[in-house]
């Protein structure tokens, strides 16, 4: 059986922000901790192909048979490091704003995207321009993190602007010296076993170069 506690120490090179929307590559590695994604890749598997695509905020997902319509169920009773609830306003946030090539520099992975629709709370309806595989590829990269609505306008380099749905709450943020974060106790994950996750007390990143 697993053991909780612990703290991870790692090395890292200073991020100039926080927004992994605008960031490509290990720059967004500082903010895995704090965020979650609509999908992931299952890393049982080496392979990074819609076949080991998995669910994180999204619980589940169908796609119509002509390719062009994506249609997601959230995790309900998932709340942000703030306390607010997450809802597909959030998830619809962060779609308008990855794709939008003036607030990401990783819109150019969504071609096909054309729109997000909010059915209810925990359901939303996203629209293709075309059939495409590559897009939950796009969705599952570690940049395509979900962001909250209601903090739209924070400072990306600021700590104020990690506050996520992750299994870690920022604690505190010494630019250019140190990122800690401590186990967020509400985490909405559970392992094989029914022990709520993530089993570390927290993380540490030591900022280098």
């Amino acid at each position: 059986m697993p053991v909780y506690g612990g703290i991870l120490k790692h090395g890292l090179h200073h991020a100039r922000l926080f927004d992994a929307h605008q960031l490509v590559g290990y720059g967004a590695t500082s903010t895995l901790p704090t965020f979650n994604q609509l999908v992931i890749f299952n890393m049982d598997y080496k392979d990074t192909v819609p076949e080991n695509i998995i669910g994180d905020l999204a619980e589940s997902w169908e796609t119509s048979d002509d390719g062009l319509t994506i249609t997601f169920n959230l995790h309900q009773g998932v709340k942000w490091h703030d306390g607010m609830p997450f809802t597909a306003d959030d998830v619809i946030y962060s779609f308008e704003k990855m794709t939008d090539v003036k607030r990401s520099a990783i819109s150019d992975w969504f071609p096909a995207y054309q729109s997000a629709e909010k059915i209810n709370d925990y359901t939303l309806k996203v629209n293709l321009k075309y059939a495409s595989a590559g897009f939950m590829i796009a969705l599952a990269q570690g940049e395509s993190q979900i962001q909250a609505r209601h903090l739209e306008g924070v400072d990306p380099t600021s700590g104020d602007f990690m506050v996520g749905t992750g299994p870690f709450i920022l604690e505190e943020y010494m630019p250019r010296v140190l990122l800690k974060w401590k186990r967020n106790p509400d985490y909405f994950k559970y392992d094989q076993y029914g022990n709520r996750l993530p089993y570390l007390d927290g993380i540490e990143f030591y900022q280098v170069g």
